[in-house]
């Protein structure tokens, strides 16, 4: 996968969010050159840390280039709701040599 190819990136989905507190973590640094080959994409980053000060929130706020938060309580009955349903099942996917080649690129 090229440099072009990071400009097709549509979501990134951020587990540990508080992680990319530092603006030097490899989360950061992974959208920042995603913004610069033009990539236009939406990022859902969640995490289970309580952040105490405000300064870590914008910090992770800025290094993830996020413009919405949305907290637990305000979108608490959506997410029971979806783990509550009968549909959902856990599914596990093998990680592919192609897909392992793709995450690695996507680190450079």
């Amino acid at each position: 996968m090229g440099r072009k190819e990071l400009s097709e990136i549509c979501l990134m989905v951020v587990e540990d969010a508080h992680r990319a507190v530092s603006g030097s973590h490899p989360l950061s640094e992974l959208i920042r050159t995603c913004l610069l080959q033009r990539a236009e994409f939406r990022i859902l980053a969640y995490t289970d840390c309580k952040l105490d000060k405000v300064g870590q929130l914008q910090s992770i706020v800025m290094n993830l280039q996020v413009d919405l938060i949305r907290s637990l309580s305000s979108i608490r009955e959506e997410v029971s709701l979806t783990f509550a349903s009968p549909r959902m099942c856990k599914l596990y996917i093998s990680i592919s040599e192609d897909i392992r080649r793709i995450g690695n690129e996507l680190l450079k």
